[in-house]
């Protein structure tokens, strides 16, 4: 008998061992972002990570998809809407690196308020303590924008910090569920952003999230705050935030960017900024989670959006 396929566009990106289940019951297909490796019309099922597109290109070339299995949480590289059109069902991974993500977060803001970002040999060498005069999160306001998987792990997380209040900005979540957590819900960004001292973004990308923050938002920031992006880059205008960090020293911590993989040399360049190459899920943990969780919710009918 022979087995349906499914067409791996990103194999080196995807944890092979983990899919066992997913080998025994489908033939599966090394492929890459273009469709180009061992192409097929007669393809149904398409299994991507990051970096490959399901647009209208993707079904000239796959006319008999009816399957689109995405090994991460996000879902800005697929059009739903032709999907929806077209019946493709869509399944991802949501909450498996939550964990992965939140710790990144955490750790990102340590790294930053202890100016563990400026660290060189030669600090060792001529022992230059007080190059390293940070401050501590406790105290801290945090603003918390989006609340979903993620931002409430970085929620539990710092309260262990004895940060001094939290305030959180989403219309799509129930506040009831959470009254008796420290929490201050704000019916606007700009309330949240004027009152934190420290603000981590956990939104999709999606035309109302497009340039959320922008530099007339980044005017309200308090001086010497921190912002961290582990969302999506075009959530935040890398422009205005360029300029921001010179006009209200501000620390942008970002893990994802407008272009990527390529960043603006002139972000890069930006002394109070600090960059890492999408990696805030990328644990041994978090990577056999998101390609199980997939495969589950795929081989067990749960799709995203039918």
């Amino acid at each position: 008998m022979i087995r349906p396929t499914v067409y791996i566009s990103e194999p080196s990106e995807i944890d092979s061992k983990s899919l066992s289940i997913l080998r025994s019951k489908y033939q599966l297909i090394e492929g890459d972002c273009e469709f180009k490796k061992n192409y097929s019309q007669a393809h149904s099922n398409l299994m991507i990570r990051t970096y490959t597109k399901v647009d209208e290109k993707a079904f000239e070339v796959f006319p008999n998809l009816q399957n689109v299995v995405r090994v991460g949480v996000g879902l800005d590289n697929i059009d739903l809407d032709i999907c929806k059109s077209k019946n493709v069902k869509v399944f991802n991974s949501a909450g498996s690196n939550a964990n992965a993500v939140s710790e990144y977060v955490i750790g990102s803001i340590i790294f930053s308020k202890r100016k563990l970002h400026l660290l060189c040999k030669n600090d060792l060498v001529s022992w230059n303590r007080f190059k390293f005069m940070g401050s501590e999160i406790k105290g801290k306001q945090i603003g918390l924008i989006g609340f979903g998987n993620i931002a409430q792990l970085v929620y539990k997380k710092l309260k262990g910090f004895d940060c001094e209040g939290f305030y959180v900005f989403d219309p799509y979540i129930s506040k009831e569920a959470y009254a008796a957590e420290n929490i201050i819900f704000t019916q606007n960004i700009d309330t949240l952003i004027k009152n934190s001292d420290i603000v981590s973004i956990h939104v999709p990308l999606s035309d109302e999230t497009y340039h959320l923050i922008d530099f007339d938002s980044l005017s309200s920031f308090k001086r010497g705050s921190v912002l961290v992006n582990t969302s999506r880059g075009a959530v935040v205008s890398e422009k205005d935030v360029i300029r921001a960090m010179v006009e209200k020293d501000i620390t942008y911590i970002a893990d994802v960017f407008e272009t990527e993989p390529k960043v603006r040399k002139s972000l890069v360049k930006s002394p109070n900024f600090i960059g890492t190459p999408h990696i805030a899920s990328m644990t041994k943990e978090a990577n056999f989670e998101m390609v199980k969780t997939a495969v589950n919710n795929f081989l067990e009918g749960r799709p995203v959006n039918l």
